[in-house]
C-alpha cells in the first residue's frame, strides 16, 4: 500500500498551504481557507491527492485511526443495534423505540457530498491525459454514491444535490427528492465510477475499483430493490414496486462475478478457514477481500479492537443468531435427527460440534482456542472455558452470565463472539496496539446479493445457487442448498414467504454475522414486526437454576425482559427512519419530517 496516499492525509493539506504561499502578490493570493480551481485540478496527481481525503468516511475513521474510537470491539460491535448482539443495561435505543428528534446532526450532514461535487466540477481543468485521472475520477464518483445511500438509508427522502453551491443557491432550500429518484442518482454515480476506474485489486484492495463500484452497487440496488417491495403499502413507500432495481442488483453482482478478479478464501479446512479470513493484518493476497483498511503498527496507526475483545464486557450474540444455523446433515436443527436441543448448554460447546461449523468460527466455544503465545511455542495453549488454568488469574476468559470479576467477562445471553478475535498472546496479553485490517467489501457479499435479488426476483435457479450460496458452503464443507428439496423450517423468520427467500436470509445472516449487515437487513424487509417490535433477544439454554438469572417459559437466558417487560418498543410507523434534525426544518422551510415524528 502507498502509505502516503491513504494514510497521510495531512500531506494534502500542507500541499495547498504551500500552493498558496508561494504567490508573491499578496493582493492576488488566493484564499488559504479554500481550493483554488485556478491552480488546482490541473494534473492527475492533483485528483489523486483530492479522492484520498475521502477515505476515512469509507472507513469509519476517528482522529485516532480506530474504526470506532479506540477501546472496543470495531465494527463487531456494531450489530449491538440489531437482534444478532445486546448488551446488558443498555438496549438499543432505536429499537426500543427511544430515540427522539435532535436538535442538530443526527447524521444529517452534506459536508462529504459539497466537497465531492467540488471535485467532480473541475473535472475539466485537468490538463493530462485522461487516462491518468479517470481513476480519481471514478473515486469521486464512488464517494458521493457512498454518502449519498447513507442519507437515504438514515432518512429516505433528502435533497439530491450535484453540483456546487453558493451561498444564495435556491437548492440549497429546496424539497426533499423522492428517494426512488435518489436511489437512481446513486446508482448512475456508481455506473460513472464502474466506467472510469480500473479493473483488479487497487493498491492491494486499499483502493476502489471497478469492481468494488460494481459490488456496492449491487449493494444499493438490492437495498432499495427490497425496501421497494416490502414497504410498498406503508408511509415509507418508494415510487416502484423494486423489480427493477433487483435487476441491477443481480447484474451488478453477475458482473462482478464473471470478471474472474476475485474467489472464495479456502484452504479446504472447513473448521479454521472461515475464522482466519477475520484475523489478519495484511489482505494484499487475498483474493476474497476486495476493499479494505490496512493498519500499521510500524508507524502508530494501529486500533485495540481484539485486545478489547478478550472480555464481554457484558455484550452477548443471541439465541435468534444461534437458531440460524443448520445441523451438519443440513437440515433445521428444530427438524434434523442429528441434532438434540436438549444437549445444549451454556457453554455453546454441543451447538459448536452439531452445526454448520461457522457457528464454531462465530461464537466461543468450550474447545475453541482462546490463547495462544507465539513467542513460546511450547507454552500450553489456553482454551475459552478453562477456568483451573494458572493464567486465568488475569486473563478472566470464561464468559459467564453473572458473577465475573469486575464485570468484565459476564455476557447478558451466554453466548460470546469468537468471529474476528485472534488468539495471539502477542498483540493483546499486554494491551497492545494492533493492527489487523478491518474489510470493508468481500466477496461472499456480491455472492449473496446476487441469490437474494434472483430469489426475490422470482428466478432464482439451481444454477444461481451452485455459483453463489453453494460456493460458500463449500467453505465449511456443508451439504449444498437445493432448490428442490428445502426441509420446512418450524421457526423459519418470514413462514409467509417462499422457502427460498427464507433460506437465502438464512444463510445471509449466516456467513455476514457481526459485519454490519443485519439492522439494514431488517430494514429493508420491513421485518420489524416479526424480529423486534415486543419481543427480547434470548440466550442459551440454562440449566444451572440460578434465581438471578431470568429465564422463559423453555428455559432460554432472558436478561432483557425485567428491564424491557413488554419487549422492544419499535414504531413500526415511525422507525424505519430517523427524524431530520430541527435546525434543519428551521433554517429550509421546504422540509418535511419524516413519518410519526
Amino acid at each position: 500500500m502507498k502509505k502516503n496516499k491513504i494514510t497521510f492525509y495531512g500531506l494534502f493539506a500542507l500541499l495547498l498551504l504551500s500552493i498558496n504561499a508561494c504567490n508573491d502578490d499578496f493582493l492576488n493570493r488566493y484564499p488559504l481557507d479554500q481550493i483554488s480551481s485556478a491552480i488546482y485540478f490541473k494534473h492527475a496527481s492533483d485528483f489523486e491527492l483530492y479522492a484520498n481525503q475521502f477515505y476515512p468516511s469509507v472507513f469509519w475513521d476517528d482522529a485516532t485511526g480506530s474504526t470506532n474510537e479506540g477501546w472496543n470491539g470495531g465494527i463487531y460491535n456494531f450489530e449491538l443495534n440489531s437482534d444478532n448482539m445486546i448488551k446488558l443495561g443498555e438496549p438499543d435505543s432505536r429499537l426500543a423505540g427511544y430515540n427522539s428528534v435532535p436538535s442538530s446532526g443526527g447524521g444529517w450532514d452534506y459536508t462529504m457530498i459539497r466537497d465531492v461535487n467540488y471535485g467532480i466540477a473541475n473535472k475539466g481543468k485537468c490538463e493530462d491525459d485522461p487516462s491518468q485521472y479517470n481513476q480519481y475520477l471514478g473515486e469521486l464518483y464512488f464517494f458521493r454514491a457512498f454518502a449519498y445511500f447513507k442519507l437515504v438509508r438514515d432518512f429516505g427522502d433528502v435533497p439530491w444535490v450535484g453540483k456546487p453551491l453558493d451561498p444564495g443557491s435556491e437548492e440549497l432550500y429546496g424539497p426533499r427528492t423522492p428517494r426512488t429518484e435518489v436511489v437512481q442518482h446513486i446508482i448512475s454515480d456508481l455506473d460513472s465510477a464502474a466506467l472510469l476506474m480500473n479493473s483488479g485489486k487497487m493498491e492491494e484492495g486499499t483502493r476502489v475499483s471497478k469492481e468494488v463500484a460494481l459490488a456496492f452497487k449491487s449493494r444499493v440496488a438490492l437495498y432499495e430493490g427490497t425496501w421497494e417491495k416490502y414497504h410498498h403499502d406503508d408511509v415509507f413507500k418508494g415510487s416502484t414496486d423494486g423489480a427493477e432495481f433487483l435487476k441491477q442488483a443481480a447484474d451488478a453482482a453477475l458482473a462482478v462475478m464473471n470478471s474472474g478478479v476475485y474467489t472464495i478464501y479456502s484452504t479446504g479446512n472447513p473448521t479454521q478457514d472461515y475464522f482466519d479470513l477475520f484475523v489478519q493484518t495484511d489482505y494484499a493476497g487475498w483474493d476474497e477481500v476486495m476493499l479494505y483498511k490496512k493498519y500499521d503498527r510500524s508507524i502508530g496507526f494501529v486500533h485495540h479492537h481484539d485486545v478489547a475483545s478478550r472480555y464481554p464486557y457484558q455484550k452477548g450474540l443471541t439465541r435468534g443468531l444461534a437458531v440460524s444455523y443448520l445441523s451438519l446433515d443440513g437440515q433445521p436443527r428444530a427438524v434434523s435427527p442429528d441434532f438434540d436441543e436438549s444437549q445444549c448448554d451454556s457453554t455453546a460447546t454441543y451447538e459448536s460440534r452439531h452445526l454448520d461449523p461457522r457457528f464454531g468460527q462465530t461464537f466461543a466455544s468450550r474447545d475453541a482456542v482462546w490463547a495462544i503465545d507465539p513467542g513460546n511455542p511450547g507454552g500450553d495453549t489456553i482454551y475459552w472455558y478453562e477456568p483451573d488454568v494458572p493464567p486465568h488469574s488475569y486473563m478472566r476468559c470464561v464468559p459467564q452470565i453473572i458473577d465475573a470479576a469486575e464485570g468484565r467477562g459476564n455476557t447478558p445471553t451466554g453466548y460470546f463472539r469468537r468471529k474476528a478475535f485472534s488468539p495471539r498472546m502477542d498483540i493483546w496479553k499486554d494491551w497492545s496496539d494492533e493492527d489487523f485490517g478491518v474489510i470493508f467489501i468481500r466477496y461472499a457479499e456480491v455472492l449473496l446479493n446476487y441469490a437474494e435479488a434472483k430469489a426475490e426476483l422470482g428466478t432464482i435457479t439451481q444454477g444461481d445457487v451452485d455459483k453463489s450460496i453453494n460456493i460458500l458452503r463449500d467453505r465449511v464443507a456443508m451439504p449444498h442448498l437445493n432448490i428442490g428439496g428445502i426441509v420446512t423450517d418450524p421457526n423459519w423468520d418470514f413462514p409467509t414467504l417462499s422457502p427460498i427467500i427464507n433460506e437465502v436470509r438464512r444463510e445471509r445472516r449466516v456467513e455476514l454475522a457481526l459485519e454490519n449487515f443485519r439492522l439494514d437487513d431488517i430494514l429493508r424487509w420491513a421485518a420489524a414486526d416479526e424480529l423486534i417490535t415486543g419481543k427480547t433477544f434470548k440466550g442459551v439454554l440454562y440449566k444451572n437454576g440460578d434465581s438471578r438469572v431470568p429465564v422463559d417459559a423453555n428455559g432460554y437466558v432472558d436478561r432483557l425482559r425485567p428491564q424491557l417487560p413488554n419487549g422492544y418498543g419499535f414504531q413500526l410507523d415511525r422507525d424505519y427512519l430517523n427524524p431530520l434534525p430541527n435546525d434543519q426544518l428551521t433554517l429550509n422551510s421546504n422540509l418535511v419530517q419524516n413519518p410519526g415524528w
